[in-house]
């Protein structure tokens, strides 16, 4: 009688083990193809090429891709400033490596990462109750916070899990973490896309003076070049809808879509004159 209650038990365990491991197998297979899904719409014609796939146990999933003139890299980690311990991080080169910038949201944990900031507050007072800044740099952050970027962070801030957000330029990179592995296709899709969005808008800011509001909106200075052909746009200025990169209408008709890399936008808003 012994043998088979041993038996029996035996079997239990591993029945019990074997249903725990396959589970876990295919909550990873899900997440795998989410970022193979992901891979397939920003990474050109290569279907995977940039795609890392996760492995039980040992690794998870992480997606590079070329974007523009940079690359963007999506990937999943451990985290001591998020609770639970995890956090997505979405992380593009920043041609600054000297500025240094903190931007957080309701956090549990007080203080900065680093000790050569110094907290700051913008002429928003609505976006200072919402996010604690510092950085090295104030008159720099000053100007590169502008309207349309305090916009599109509020926006990620609304996406993020329990409205927690840190968004930071630290050693030539910016980097958008959010608390939590995102899994969903949905859900990382429309983080990218936002994080792609406050990249474009902050390299705007800082190379152009463009500055652009809610979705449908733009103040534009002088000297924005079109990136199809080069040249200064001085008149007939569209804007992506999707990336809010400029072109010059005759150059959109041409091409028939947004120049800037896996955009893909069809839609433009036309603004006119550069200089308006």
């Amino acid at each position: 009688m012994l043998p088979v209650i041993i038996l029996f038990t035996c079997f239990i365990f591993v029945t019990v083990g074997l249903t725990i491991i396959v589970g876990l197998l295919n909550r990873l297979s899900r997440w795998n193809r989410t970022y193979e899904k992901l891979g397939r719409r920003y990474v050109a014609k290569s279907a995977t090429k940039g795609v890392k796939f996760g492995f039980p146990f040992l690794s998870r999933p992480s997606l590079r891709f070329d974007y523009g003139r940079t690359f963007c890299s999506i990937r999943n980690r451990k985290s001591f400033f998020f609770a639970g311990g995890k956090q997505t991080e979405i992380s593009m080169v920043w041609p600054n490596s000297k500025i240094i910038l903190e931007i957080s949201s309701n956090l549990s944990k007080s203080g900065f990462r680093s000790r050569s900031v110094k907290k700051m507050e913008t002429a928003d007072s609505e976006f200072d109750s919402a996010f604690r800044t510092a950085t090295n740099q104030s008159e720099t952050v000053q100007r590169l916070l502008s309207r349309g970027v305090r916009w599109q962070i509020e926006k990620l801030r609304r996406l993020a899990k329990d409205d927690q957000l840190i968004v930071t330029i630290y050693r030539g990179n910016l980097t958008i973490s959010t608390p939590g592995f995102i899994k969903d296709y949905v859900k990382l899709d429309d983080f990218l896309r936002l994080s792609l969005e406050l990249f474009d808008q902050m390299m705007l800011v800082d190379a152009e003076g463009i500055e652009f509001v809610n979705d449908d909106m733009a103040t534009v200075v002088d000297d924005v070049k079109c990136p199809i052909c080069s040249g200064e746009i001085t008149f007939d200025l569209v804007i992506c809808t999707r990336c809010k990169t400029p072109h010059c209408k005759d150059c959109w008709e041409y091409n028939g879509q947004c120049a800037t890399f896996a955009c893909g936008e069809t839609r433009y808003v036309s603004i006119g004159s550069a200089s308006s």
